[in-house]
């Protein structure tokens, strides 16, 4: 790769510093519902209510009750918190990737999220610390790829342009990126960003050889 390492980095969080698994959660709600988890899917695809919470327009209550209102049922809020965090799995591997990363160059998150899942990460996933700040969407009042998210993470990080780099799952997230003039990867796991960062004159180990 071409040009000088990058004067920070951002990582998206989920599945890409953590595993969160959206089939669960459908899951989840449709048994606390007791209706089919397609109905769930659908629902959080179309209705407002999903990117309304998580850009921070509505808070958790009114999100449930919400939620609760398009499927018929009152959803208690303890157990619906327990259903709505239950989809996430920590990922070893890109957390000691994460703690290299941010011991050799600024490293922030930047993350598409709610109040609820981002209170579960911030109790339950240790290596959020890490980043010098997370910029979430719920905060924010925006989400990935909206342009202001971008505009805002760059003040945050003090660089412009390609002095940032960013790697997301989502290629729109990626394309994003990449249109407010930044340096942005897919993510397709921990090995092959070990060796783009080190490619990218980062100082990071390659991965670990096969035994």
């Amino acid at each position: 790769m071409t040009g000088p390492p990058p004067e920070a980095v951002f990582l998206d969080l989920g599945n890409v510093v953590v595993r969160w698994h959206p089939d669960r959660l459908c899951a989840n709600l449709a048994r606390l519902a007791g209706v089919e988890a397609a109905r769930v899917a659908a629902l959080l695809a179309t209705s407002p209510l999903d990117p309304a919470y998580v850009e921070g327009r509505i808070d958790t209550a009114e999100f449930r009750d919400g939620l609760g209102a398009a499927l018929g049922v009152r959803l208690d809020a303890a157990s619906f918190a327990a259903a709505w965090t239950d989809v996430f799995e920590r990922d070893l591997a890109m957390e000691a990737l994460v703690e290299e990363l941010a011991a050799v160059v600024p490293t922030y998150a930047l993350s598409n999220t709610n109040a609820l899942h981002f209170e579960w990460l911030l109790a339950h996933v240790p290596i959020l610390g890490a980043f010098r700040a997370v910029v979430a969407s719920h905060r924010l009042g925006a989400q990935k790829p909206d342009p202001r998210v971008y505009a805002h993470a760059a003040a945050v990080a003090g660089h412009r342009g390609e002095a940032l780099l960013f790697v997301d799952d989502i290629p729109a997230n990626v394309a994003g990126a990449r249109a407010a003039g930044w340096r942005a990867w897919p993510f397709t796991g921990e090995a092959a960003l070990r060796r783009a960062l080190a490619e990218a004159g980062l100082p990071i180990a390659s991965p670990a050889a096969c035994p």
